[in-house]
This record gives structure tokens, sequence and C-alpha cells, in this order.
């Protein structure tokens, strides 16, 4: 079964300032791509700082 996949990578600004709670504009913009079959997947970009770059490719891939 074949299943559509949504990669978001999110910078500072889809957060709130000093926080890691994600802005409602993104919220919204991931229920309508639920809605569309959608399964979203989001790499924050203070995970993905902090991870060596022999590390984000396992993080990808578990992340899928």
């Amino acid at each position: 079964m074949n299943q559509e996949i949504a990669v978001e990578v999110n910078g500072v600004f889809h957060y709130a300032r000093n926080d890691e709670a994600t802005l409602g504009k993104d919220i919204i913009k991931r229920k309508f791509l639920k809605k569309l079959g959608y399964t979203v997947l989001t790499v924050p970009y203070f995970d993905w700082a902090i991870l060596e770059n022999k590390n984000r490719k396992n993080y990808l891939e578990e992340l899928i």
C-alpha cells in the first residue's frame, strides 16, 4: 500500500520565540495536509542542528 508523505523542514520562524511551540499557521498547514491524505513528518531546526552529518541520514530514516 502506498502512503503519501510530506516532509516539513522547520526553521526558527515556525516556532514561538524562545520556545519549541509550533505556530498556528503550521498547525493549520499540517491539518490541511492530513485531510489530503498525507502523513506529515516534521524536522525541527533544534533537532537537526545538534546532529552530526553522519547521524542526519539515520535521523531521516527513522523519521520515515
